[in-house]
């Protein structure tokens, strides 16, 4: 996995708290946020009409949410950076 920077831990917070809704195959809508927005699967990877995703700023907190309701791998390892692992009980 490639390295996880800052920005990225943020964006990732934040689309936690996203909604995601299937509207076919490789398209979504996501809400909660300010206004909804559509991601959808391309040849090359993931699009989304959101201004972060027209910037270049990397995956958008939308896709990022569409890759947590679709249990992606990658999101998924990132998302261990933000939760503190349990403390495991001493035997």
């Amino acid at each position: 996995m490639t390295e996880v920077r800052e920005a990225d831990l943020r964006r990732l917070g934040r689309a936690i708290h996203l909604d995601v809704t299937g509207m076919g195959p490789g398209l979504y809508r996501v809400s909660g946020g300010a206004e909804p927005h559509t991601v959808q699967k391309q040849l090359e990877g993931w699009s989304c009409d959101c201004a972060d995703a027209a910037y270049g700023c990397g995956w958008c907190k939308h896709v990022l949410a569409v890759g947590l309701a679709n249990g992606d791998r990658k999101v998924r390892r990132a998302l261990r950076l933000l939760i503190p692992q349990p403390e495991r009980a001493a035997r």
